[in-house]
């Protein structure tokens, strides 16, 4: 009798383990490295900006991945807000409005006075180039002034750089930057997903605020 207690209870014993082990097989199975991550987000992008372009470099998805983080963006909503824009066309001009992110001359000068004032965003902007020369570039050489104008507006607009930007608040720097934290402000996040539900077959014609 005492025996098969003892086989019992060390029957339990290693069940309790063998489950353990299982869990924690799960837990690690289910858990995805920054790199897993990481490359799950550029298939994403790559396969978002392809619906659009017949080709796209892998700087560029790299340029939208590494915006994204610095902005505290998903690269998805980025990818959506550029595409609104531009449809990816550095060469897109409407009125005053040039280039990926429909930028201005005035859109440009804060970009690069940012660059001046954080250093650490200083790669990839020349401070002497002109509105006409911004609208010449490749849509990688654009996007350091994109990013530095998000920056830019989320400085001047959310304050708290640390804040993430949802689809409206991303939008809204764009749309209407001092509404952007208004109590009205998610109607800005519309169009971004409306966009990636889509297919990015919709563009801010499509939605009136």
């Amino acid at each position: 009798m005492y025996i098969n207690k003892v086989d019992s209870l060390f029957n339990v014993t290693n069940s309790q383990k063998v489950q353990k082990v299982k869990e924690k097989d799960n837990i690690n199975i289910n858990f995805k490295s920054n790199k897993e991550e990481k490359t799950e987000s550029y298939n994403t992008v790559k396969s978002m900006i392809l619906k659009i372009l017949p080709s796209v470099s892998d700087e560029f998805i790299n340029q939208i991945l590494e915006t994204s983080a610095k902005v505290k963006c998903t690269p998805e909503d980025l990818t959506a807000l550029i595409y609104k824009e531009s449809k990816f066309n550095p060469k897109a001009i409407n009125g005053e409005y040039a280039g990926l992110g429909q930028m201005t001359s005035i859109s440009l000068k804060l970009s690069k006075e940012y660059a001046k004032k954080h250093p650490e965003e200083k790669e990839g902007i020349n401070q002497k180039i002109t509105f006409a020369q911004f609208k010449k570039l490749s849509r990688e050489e654009q996007m350091p002034y994109v990013k530095n104008y998000i920056l830019t507006m989320k400085k001047s607009y959310v304050k708290n750089m640390e804040t993430p930007l949802d689809s409206a608040k991303l939008n809204g720097l764009f749309v209407a930057p001092a509404h952007v934290l208004g109590p009205n402000a998610q109607k800005y996040g519309k169009i971004l997903e409306k966009i990636k539900k889509e297919d990015l077959k919709v563009t801010h014609t499509d939605i009136k605020f």
